[in-house]
């Protein structure tokens, strides 16, 4: 397959298009806080302080603007700055990642680049979020204390392995250390509160701090509730009202100079009245349950920094269930997934000439899942009871020449194992070989081209192989334990620009553009009486984002778009869930002091691009305003999402988007 990509013509033609787009499109915005952009002194002139990004993804520890490929940050301040709850909230306006599934938090499923939840992988502080069913989200956590989000577009199965398909999405949970850092003292507590008006939610979270010689400790309790959400065209959404707390814990030790121990531990809950299926809308009993979900998780990640390397050992444990008693005759079904890893890994840096540097990451990563599921005393058919594992070892070295040109290879090899606790269907296993090479051009300060190449790849899970039973009445599962994994190429082009035209002004203008090809899709076809997984022979996505955004002391604005293609090439048709283009834009006002305030505006062009038996989606347009004033102990947000309360449905959803909503986030530490 790699020699069918370097030689399609379609690439070639594809690559010279991206390059041209590169010129004349423009993108989203992100902004530099006034407080971070700007210092006004009496008889001073205010200039714009430099910015410095790095990134936290454990394992691609390099700044931003020289890592070569696609990716975005969002701090503490960008996350609050959404009164977010929900994931899709804080990444609602960036171009190419999306959501789908309705707006239940239950239903919560990232999409990047066109490719859905289940090639895509989710990390909170590093541990794995294993956890997929057909009628259930992959997102279960709270967002109120998240202390800076990534997102990586593209194959990372170099470094991460299977599930990386799409991309990566990590979030990290705060610290004592981020606290003290953030305040200024070793000790204190913050108060927190929330509301919303669509389910008229509210909620609070109390946090309290510590440092006590080499000891740091967090521990923190958010509660919250809500009702049925009122949805966009002042409709509502019944069965959608829910009630959870999340108690988390985070326990540093410092164990010497640049030698570290922090273990993470969360119990977070949450209980509700949902349809059967969470992503639909109905009112009959029979297909109504009393769902409980919940995550339970540890982490440690012991660190040690000597010399010229960064050493990290990461053993985690989470389980998530989620169980659903049917309202019409109290039939219980539970879901479980525990997953136990452990991830190593060094990094180091090393000079090899005054003109040659390197940062190269070596690792080792094991993880085990296993799933349970039940339907009262017995098994749940659906949700097959089994065990996977999966083994890698990877090598990524990145040399900086000249301190302008970046070469980074990398190289996994991942061995995976299947298992049907029933023993009705033969194990299935695997091994795979995922290579990248990645290559960036800082051909003047601040002015940088970037190519790259990578493989992915994904292995079938226990869900794909032994699902059995009645899907819906007439219709049932078989068994495909002879499924092979999904495979994909990626090659993408893009620029990073950042034109200064002085002290108090400068312009940011990115864009990229992408081709994957993939293998083995796993698909599912539903005949008139079987349902059953298989391999899909060819797919194509390609596509680009462009984002650019202008900068002063006293307001910045930009604008985004995304754009994605598809076509399985077997049935000659587009994808059923590829999301339509999509425009956004923002306007800050930064001229008061501690104040913010600003909108943004998305619109989404028509989805007529779909195959036979999937309905188009009309465009749809909305807008969000907001005011936030910050301070390094207290703050409080307004916000109002859908300000025109329109009522419009993503493509891949069944339910309208939510109505306006005017949110209040306010918090107090002492």
């Amino acid at each position: 397959m790699q020699a069918d990509i370097r030689s399609c013509p379609i690439v070639f033609r594809f690559a010279v298009r991206s390059l041209l787009l590169i010129v004349l499109v423009t993108g989203s915005f992100s902004r530099v806080h006034a407080e971070e952009a700007a210092e006004s002194v009496s008889g001073e002139e205010s200039v714009l302080a430099p910015v410095i990004v790095t990134s936290d993804l454990d394992k691609q520890n390099t700044p931003l603007v020289k890592a070569p490929g696609s990716l975005l940050k969002r701090d503490r301040e960008q996350i609050r700055e959404k009164t977010a709850s929900d994931l899709s909230d804080v990444l609602s306006f960036e171009p190419n990642v999306d959501f789908t599934g309705g707006p239940r938090g239950a239903t919560e499923l990232p999409q990047i680049r066109g490719l859905g939840a289940e090639r895509i992988l989710i990390l909170e502080d590093g541990v794995r979020q294993n956890f997929q069913s057909g009628h259930n989200g992959r997102v279960f956590s709270d967002f109120s204390l998240t202390e800076d989000i990534e997102v990586v577009k593209g194959p990372w199965s170099s470094l991460y392995g299977s599930g990386a398909m799409g991309g990566v999405i990590s979030f990290r949970r705060s610290t004592a250390a981020d606290y003290i850092r953030k305040s200024g003292q070793n000790h204190g507590v913050e108060l927190g509160i929330d509301s919303g008006t669509a389910g008229s939610e509210y909620g609070g979270r109390l946090t309290a701090f510590g440092k006590a010689g080499f000891f740091e400790p967090l521990v923190s309790v958010r509660s919250s509730t809500s009702s049925n959400t009122r949805l966009g065209g002042d409709d509502t959404l019944e069965y959608s009202a829910s009630r959870d707390q999340d108690v988390y814990g985070s326990f540093g030790f410092d164990l010497g100079e640049k030698h570290k121990l922090t273990m993470k531990v969360n119990d977070r809950g949450e209980v509700g009245e949902t349809p059967l299926n969470p992503a639909t809308e109905t009112t009959v009993l029979s297909q109504l349950a009393d769902m409980k979900t919940r995550k339970q998780d540890a982490v440690l990640d012991y660190r040690i920094e000597a010399g010229n390397s960064d050493f990290h050992v990461k053993p985690y444990f989470r389980k998530t269930k989620v169980e659903k008693i049917r309202l019409s005759d109290g039939r219980t079904d539970t879901q479980t997934v525990e997953t136990v890893g452990i991830d190593t890994w060094n990094t180091m840096n090393w000079s090899l000439s005054d003109t040659i540097k390197s940062t190269t990451t070596v690792g080792v990563e094991y993880f085990q899942d296993t799933n349970t599921g039940t339907r009262g005393a017995t098994t749940l058919s659906s949700f097959p009871n089994g065990k996977g594992s999966q083994y890698g070892v990877y090598l990524q070295p990145s040399f900086v020449l000249d301190e302008a040109w970046t070469i980074t290879p990398g190289v996994r090899f991942d061995s995976y194992s299947n298992e049907d606790s029933s023993g009705a269907s033969s194990n299935n296993s695997g091994e795979k070989t995922s290579l990248k090479l990645y290559s960036s051009y800082e051909f003047n300060p601040g002015y940088m081209i970037f190519a790259g190449w990578g493989q992915a790849f994904n292995a079938p899970r226990l869900q794909d192989l032994y699902v059995t039973g009645m899907h819906f009445p007439g219709n049932f599962f078989v068994p495909n334990p002879n499924l092979k994994p999904e495979t994909a190429e990626t090659v993408e082009v893009g620029t990073k620009n950042k034109v200064v035209f002085s002290e108090e002004s400068f312009l940011q203008v990115n864009a990229t553009g992408f081709f994957t090809e993939a293998k083995d899709f796993i698909n599912r076809r539903v005949a008139a009486t079987t349902t059953i997984m298989e391999n899909v022979d060819q797919v194509q996505l390609y596509g680009l984002e462009a984002q650019a955004f202008y900068q002063t002391v006293t307001w910045g604005t930009g604008l985004s778009y995304g754009q994605v293609r598809s076509k399985n090439k077997t049935a000659d048709a587009p994808l059923a869930d590829t999301p339509a283009d999509t425009w956004t834009a923002k306007f800050e006002w930064l001229g008061f002091s501690n104040w913010i305030l600003g909108t943004d505006v998305k619109w989404l062009e028509k989805q007529t691009r779909v195959p036979t038996g999937v309905s188009e989606s009309g465009e749809a347009f909305a807008q969000d305003i907001y005011a936030s004033w910050a301070r390094p102990t207290h703050e409080v947000r307004l916000r109002v999402n859908n300000v025109y309360d329109r009522a419009y449905i993503k493509h891949g959803s069944n339910i309208k988007e939510v109505g306006r909503d005017f949110r209040l986030q306010a918090s107090y530490l002492f």
